[in-house]
């Protein structure tokens, strides 16, 4: 693992991890390799990743989806944490937390 800034990490050079405030935990995302289906704007600080991530897409009652913009996260309405709706900041992580 490399760590990018206080917020992102890259996992085997294929994946970008950051801490979700809302589901307190790191959510992994492939930006390289074969299939991937997310693009990265290849920068740390001001991360933009598209499309959206839905995760645990078919479990409503843990559901995160959010778009990745300018090194914010904007939670869509159907996420089912405290941040459903909103913008918020990218967080630090700890390494240990990666």
């Amino acid at each position: 693992m490399r760590r990018l800034n206080a917020n992102l990490q890259m996992l085997a050079e294929t994946h970008v991890g950051f801490k979700c405030p809302g589901c307190l935990c790191v959510h992994w995302v492939p930006v390289h390799g074969d299939g991937v289906t997310w693009q990265w704007n290849g920068e740390a600080d001001t991360i933009t990743l598209s499309p959206s991530l839905l995760i645990n897409k078919h479990d409503p009652a843990n559901r995160c989806h959010l778009f990745v913009q300018g090194g914010k996260l904007a939670f869509l309405s159907d996420s089912h944490h405290a941040l459903a709706g909103k913008t918020v900041d990218m967080v630090p992580v700890a390494d240990e937390e990666f």
